[in-house]
């Protein structure tokens, strides 16, 4: 049920049946805004795993997934962290 639900979240908030995944750079800004514990936590990654810019959105919008599935309208810096955890990292 959680997960029928926040699909149907995204799908109203993305248009035209838009997903998390799919999101356009701008639409996850605006649905994922940075702020400064998350900057913290992107700029702690791309130093320590060497991550690209692209690989960071990737992270924002599970991060964006794990928040729709608690109900959270807001990202915040541990869901950046747990998007960060299921990422296989060497």
């Amino acid at each position: 049920k959680r997960v029928v639900a926040a699909r149907d979240l995204q799908r109203a908030r993305g248009g035209e049946g838009t997903l998390n995944a799919n999101l356009s750079q701008p639409l996850l800004d605006e649905v994922s805004p940075v702020d400064n514990e998350m900057l913290a936590v992107i700029e702690r990654a791309m130093e320590k795993h060497g991550l690209s810019t692209r690989a960071v959105n990737r992270l924002r919008k599970v991060a964006r997934t794990i928040a729709d599935l608690e109900g959270n309208s807001r990202v915040s810096a541990t869901h950046l962290e747990e998007a960060l955890s299921f990422r296989v990292l060497s």
